[in-house]
């Protein structure tokens, strides 16, 4: 299977299920958006970063074990509801792309909450669900490098902007941004390196450092 024989079916789903529903085709080699339909959901577009999620199941192999996982939860950035599903497309033995459809259910989630309050009764927490496992970590929906960042300062810092900048601090938003796969795209270190006020070859150290202690980890050679 090719990622660009999706495309017709991206459209087919995307107009099929409706405005609530987004369809979105992830190019796993490039490590962004290939194709979205009702990207307003999310408020991404082509060329927005693979998920913090797809970046999980490309480094734990989960693509290997599942064909797809349904039904886990997905949040965008201004905390709206998503039920999320993602079916892997396979090319003789690697993983290529991923096909994404996330059901806008917030309005439901409302509705759900609103009748269960009358009743005095409250909503329970659900973790999310891939292959047999549960991983209490969600989905998180990030259209650029910019909303990455801007998202990471807020989580660290509780601000959207920070004035000055520790070693320690450029170190845990590299480590954030690692993580999240923002370094695959190829404007990242131009981009955050006067954000956090120092040189591009400074972030390239900081970002050696960091995967350096990530291979350490889990006990692989540096």
């Amino acid at each position: 299977m090719k990622i660009t024989d999706f495309k017709q079916l991206v459209c087919f789903i995307g107009e099929a299920l409706g405005e609530h529903c987004e369809v979105v085709l992830q190019n796993c080699s490039k490590g962004c958006i290939e194709m979205i339909v009702n990207g307003q959901i999310s408020g991404r577009k082509v060329g927005a970063p693979l998920t913090d999620l797809a970046k999980r199941i490309i480094e734990n192999n989960d693509w290997k074990k599942y064909d797809y996982i349904a039904g886990y939860e997905g949040h965008t950035l201004d905390g709206k509801l998503l039920r999320s599903s993602t079916f892997f497309i396979k090319d003789d033995g690697k993983l290529v792309g991923m096909l994404c459809i996330n059901m806008d259910t917030s309005h439901y989630s409302q509705l759900s909450e609103l009748i269960l309050n009358l009743g005095g009764l409250t909503m329970s927490g659900k973790t999310v669900l891939i292959g047999n496992e549960q991983d209490s970590k969600q989905e998180t929906f990030i259209n650029s490098i910019e909303d990455s960042f801007a998202s990471i300062i807020r989580s660290l810092y509780g601000n959207d902007t920070l004035d000055n900048f520790t070693q320690e601090d450029r170190l845990n938003i590299i480590r954030c941004l690692e993580e999240k796969g923002i370094f695959e795209i190829k404007s990242a270190i131009s981009y955050i390196a006067p954000k956090l006020k120092c040189s591009e070859s400074s972030v390239y150290r900081y970002l050696s450092k960091v995967r350096k202690e990530k291979k350490a980890a889990f006990g692989e050679d540096t």
